[in-house]
């Protein structure tokens, strides 16, 4: 079977974190969720994935646009998962029509919403003890829900909320930007309902989306790629010194304190997190710290090369790699 690139990304993904294989894909009927589920049954043979689907149905909405959306979502989701033989878990009984969800009046607000969604979620996974929730976030999401974050004051806990693996829960798409999820639904034409309350100002996540960072774009382009990768370098930080006695280990095995250098195999060898964590560590040592996660990628693909001893430029630096070990060898500026 070909892949395209975003399935290609996953696959790999999947194999160097040893992701799990039982999966309750969270989807709503929109592009992101309907994205991974696409994703995620193209590469059901290759990684011997068992799926399943959990939909939330929110109730009833005084708004009709909101209510049809609803509706629609959870029909053209249960007849996909009809079509692909999969188990569609739901809060909605579309026979008798009843919709269950938690006692009062109608839900309107992201905390009444999203505590709703995790109280079934919580439900279905206690009950499929086996089963990883895999949930469709992606970059943007993880740059909106910092600044929020940030907004309405939080610590370390919850600056660093939406990772690629947490307790009973991955987010394949973590680093996958919302470009390229819109071209793979173009590509692999995935069928998918949009939101109406998406374009609604009334919610904090959606202003910022829609009004604030278009607008930080439009005067200052290039910003929001910047902000986002300064707070992907605060992430990493904070990351870094809370489990740094955790990384003594790690750190050991790769890095020759004498020769100032790291050991290439041992390296490679490491878990993406780790491989990730150490390059960072290893770059602010040597004074590279305007790096980026383009940076680190592009050092893990110079490194895998057969060659004995080669040279490459990044940050103003050059580094070489001889004897299966990568050094700051010079400053370019």
């Amino acid at each position: 079977m070909s892949y395209l690139n975003l399935e290609h990304k996953i696959l790999k993904k999947f194999r160097s974190e040893e992701l799990p294989k039982k999966l309750l894909i969270a989807v709503s009927g929109g592009q992101d969720s309907m994205a991974l589920l696409t994703t995620l049954l193209q590469l059901k043979a290759p990684l011997g994935l068992e799926l399943k689907v959990a939909h939330i149905h929110h109730g009833f909405s005084s708004l009709p646009e909101i209510m049809n959306f609803r509706n629609e979502a959870y029909d053209q989701l249960q007849a996909f998962c009809k079509e692909c033989s999969i188990d569609l878990l739901s809060n909605f009984d579309k026979k008798s029509g009843s919709i269950f969800f938690v006692e009062g009046d109608e839900l309107t607000s992201e905390d009444q919403l999203r505590s709703l969604r995790e109280s079934f979620y919580q439900q279905w996974l206690h009950e499929l003890p086996d089963f990883t929730l895999a949930l469709a976030h992606h970059q943007q999401d993880v740059l909106e829900n910092r600044l929020i974050q940030m907004i309405r004051g939080c610590g370390v806990k919850g600056f660093q909320s939406m990772a690629l693996k947490g307790l009973q829960r991955i987010r394949p798409f973590i680093d996958i930007s919302k470009a390229e999820i819109q071209q793979y639904c173009l590509s692999r034409s995935v069928h998918f309902v949009c939101d109406p309350s998406n374009s609604s100002l009334k919610y904090l996540r959606n202003w910022i989306r829609n009004q604030w960072l278009p607008e930080l774009e439009a005067y200052k382009p290039g910003s929001v790629s910047v902000l986002s990768q300064s707070l992907n370098h605060l992430s990493a930080e904070l990351t870094l010194g809370k489990s740094h006695t955790e990384q003594e280990g790690v750190w050991a095995k790769v890095y020759n304190a004498e020769g100032q250098s790291l050991r290439c195999v041992q390296l490679l060898g490491l878990n993406h997190t780790d491989k990730y964590k150490v390059l960072m560590q290893f770059f602010s040592l040597q004074g590279a710290n305007n790096f980026g996660k383009n940076h680190l990628d592009e050092v893990v693909k110079r490194l895998d090369n057969r060659a004995k001893e080669h040279r490459f430029s990044l940050l103003k630096k050059t580094w070489c790699v001889r004897n299966n070990e990568l050094f700051l060898e010079t400053k370019n500026d």
